[in-house]
């Protein structure tokens, strides 16, 4: 073979090599990708069987998680020995009616029958399908020779100009509060009554009792403004489609709701102005911050904050009323750090509310609190390296003087579910009707619902309560004609 022919098939040769040598690299890549996600699947398989080993679920990270620590589940139902409990009869001037269920014959052989001696006696409640009332309304107008002019009666039952009465009016705000949408409520009112009533109606309605009672909303606000302890709460409600926000500025006999386009400081600005001289309980919002006001932070949330941060660390979430070990989901430990601060300061949360719940006197309570201050003085004004203890350094630094207010003065709660209770019903109302479309319907639902958890605070009957307001405004106008 001449030695060209040799050069070129030792160059064939090395060429096939060499591609070889590629493909071999390409797999050896690939093997490698392989090898990496069989370990992660396979590091996966080890964590999970750890968490089978040890009985845990894997805790979702959700501030409002609350794990089940009671144990098994007990028997459903009342426990043994336990008292019943059953409708009381009703008085005798509460009857209405009366029916006495008396056969003079047999009903199967046609036998007649005698007069028994007695009868058992049960009472049955009850209510009947209601039937519309259309009323037919002529208004005469006498002369008064004194006055010199003539006198245009008025109706409780309604207002002048309207042609709907104030039974309808009221049935429509209160079912609206109740959270019923309007579409349905033109179905019950065609159900119930036989009424057809469009939807741009019924928010006329709405508007109008909000109209009429507007005065006793600004009553609710000043006595707000006077009371001694104001819970505030918000959350998210859209005007058309936009978002606003919705407040709440509870009391114990008063809920105030305003409708705002701010989250910020203007809303608690405006509501507790220089005529508050309370306590604002608030969940440690920034807007509450520019109230220069005393303020308690509800303990609660700042739980809810070593909650999340126990979450990321693999701990079973739980309250500061019992103490415990922690309780781990999955391999691992957290830094020490924080499993030492955050059993400290739910301790020290825990005695704090168990001392108020002993109902002390006044001169203990203020002892008290200074003696819990300087406690969490000591804990927050050290060295920390955790990033989840310098989050809630941070919070209680800046919040030092409003952690423990409730423990000086009498009567202010530890928490902030007053307000959030207040809040809710309006959450369930939005989740329906997706708020309101214009600032007239969203000024209405402000002041209804304000009246509305009012009188349920006060346990009052809403019903009754604006039968009573409605019918003495449309008596208090008075229109002459000459």
């Amino acid at each position: 073979m001449a030695p060209d022919d040799k050069e070129d098939d030792f160059k064939q040769k090395y060429n096939e090599l060499k591609k070889e040598f590629e493909r071999a690299q390409k797999e050896i890549e690939r093997l490698n990708r392989e090898k990496k996600e069989l370990e992660r699947k396979n590091k996966n398989l080890e964590d999970q069987l750890a968490l089978v080993k040890h009985q845990r679920k894997l805790v979702l990270p959700s501030p409002n998680f609350k794990p089940n620590i009671s144990g098994p589940r007990r028997k459903a139902g009342a426990p043994m020995g336990h008292k019943g409990i059953s409708r009381t009869n009703p008085r005798s001037e509460d009857i209405t009616h009366e029916i006495v269920l008396n056969p003079d014959t047999c009903p199967h052989c046609g036998t007649h029958l005698e007069e028994p001696e007695n009868g058992d006696v049960r009472f049955v409640f009850d209510v009947q399908p209601p039937q519309p009332m259309v009323i037919r309304v002529t208004t005469k107008r006498p002369y008064c020779p004194t006055c010199g002019i003539r006198i245009t009666p008025r109706s409780p039952d309604f207002f002048p100009k309207k042609t709907f009465g104030n039974g309808l009016a009221i049935t429509i705000s209160v079912w609206r509060m109740m959270g019923i949408t309007r579409e349905k409520i033109q179905f019950m009112l065609k159900m119930f009554y036989g009424l057809n009533l469009s939807k741009g109606a019924i928010k006329d309605m709405e508007r109008f009792v909000a109209k009429e009672l507007r005065d006793e909303y600004e009553t609710i606000k000043v006595l707000v403004q006077g009371s001694k302890c104001v819970g505030g709460d918000e959350t998210s409600y859209r005007i058309d489609g936009k978002n606003n926000w919705l407040w709440v500025f509870s009391t114990v006999q008063e809920a105030l709701f305003v409708i705002d386009k701010s989250r910020g400081r203007t809303v608690p600005m405006e509501i507790l102005d220089e005529n508050f001289d309370g306590v604002l309980v608030n969940d440690g919002w920034t807007g509450y911050n520019s109230i220069d006001h005393p303020k308690q932070q509800c303990l609660v949330h700042i739980n809810r904050q070593m909650q999340r941060s126990e979450v990321k660390y693999g701990i079973e979430p739980h309250g500061f009323m019992k103490d415990r070990d922690p309780v781990y989901t999955r391999p691992g430990r957290p830094h020490e750090e924080f499993v030492i601060f955050e059993r400290s300061l739910r301790k020290m949360m825990s005695e704090a509310v168990k001392f108020d719940m002993s109902h002390p006197s006044l001169k203990d309570r203020r002892l008290a609190e200074r003696s819990f201050k300087i406690r969490l003085c000591s804990l927050i004004d050290r060295n920390y390296t955790d990033k989840a203890v310098l989050r809630l350094v941070k919070f209680l630094s800046r919040h030092f003087e409003e952690i423990f207010t409730f423990v000086g003065v009498p009567g202010v709660p530890w928490h902030n579910n007053g307000a959030e209770r207040d809040l809710r019903p309006s959450v369930v109302i939005r989740k329906n009707s997706y708020g309101s479309r214009s600032l007239l319907s969203a000024k209405a639902f402000e002041t209804l619902m304000t009246l509305f958890m009012t009188c349920k605070k006060r346990e009052v009957n809403f019903v009754n309560w604006l039968q009573d307001q409605l019918s003495q405004r449309a008596l208090g106008v008075f229109a002459a004609r000459t």
